[in-house]
Parts: structure tokens; sequence; C-alpha cells
């Protein structure tokens, strides 16, 4: 992990080939499976993975509440690399858009997933982010080993 005062990269080894990571990550019912850390989960995600198109995912909280984080995809390369800004709802003019880019490199162990989130607002921001990806790449492990 290495991070700046509004970035943030993680990376991890998948035990999966790429084809099969970057179809997790693209799908919205995969998503649903293994999406969230600290017992956010996700119970709806919508995904137009193609550039220009738009995502929606939902965060419920242990607490009961619902947030959307959405944004648009700028760069897909199957099964190589996403990138797509990320914003939380409501959306108006003050709202900080971040942006997530998302690479899957094939290894002899399976597929390093690495994530950059760029322009985030704040140090805090920053490590909220930073223990929710890390999460979410635990969860997105546990989903594909258990479904090898």
């Amino acid at each position: 992990m290495t991070a700046t005062s509004t970035q943030l990269e993680v990376s991890r080894i998948i035990r999966a080939d790429r084809e099969r990571v970057f179809d997790a990550w693209t799908d919205p019912t995969k998503i649903m499976a293994w999406w969230g850390a600290g017992g956010v989960t996700c119970p709806e995600a919508e995904m137009d993975v193609a550039e220009g198109g738009t995502y929606r995912i939902a965060n419920l909280t242990p607490s009961g509440e619902t947030m959307w984080i959405s944004g648009t995809f700028s760069e897909v390369e199957p099964p190589s690399r996403l990138s797509y800004t990320w914003a939380m709802e409501p959306i108006d003019e003050a709202t900080q858009h971040s942006n997530v880019d998302v690479s899957f490199e094939k290894t002899p162990d399976g597929t390093l997933v690495t994530v950059v989130h760029t322009r985030l607002a704040s140090q805090e921001a920053r490590d909220t982010h930073l223990a929710g990806w890390n999460g979410c790449l635990d969860g997105l492990d546990a989903l594909l080993e258990a479904t090898r």
C-alpha cells in the first residue's frame, strides 16, 4: 500500500485468472456477493461497463443506512484495466469526484489487482477508502476462492 494525502494504492493477488477477476468486478450480481468492508454489504448494483457507461453501487451499513456510490467509466480494457469516476450521492455542483484505476495483471499465482484511487477529498477520506478497498479485496478473494 502506498498513499499520499489524497491518493492511495492497494494491491492484492487474487487466486483466479484475470478473466474471472475482471468478470467479478464488472458483473453487478457478483459485485453484490463480494462488495463491502466492515459489515457493509451491497444489496444493489447497476453497471453499464463501457466507455461512457455508468454504474451505481449501494452500500448498506450495519446501522441500516444506504449510501450510493456512482460514476462513469472512462476506460474499459477487458480483462486488464478499468478507469472510472467515483462520487457519493447525492451529486451536485459541490460534490467531490475522485478517480479509480484498477489493473488486472496475470501472475503465476493468479491475478495481481491494483487499485489506485486519486483525488480524494482529504487524508481522512483516503484512510476510510483504504480500509474499504482492503475489505472489498478480501471479499473478492473469498468469493473467487469459494467458487473455484
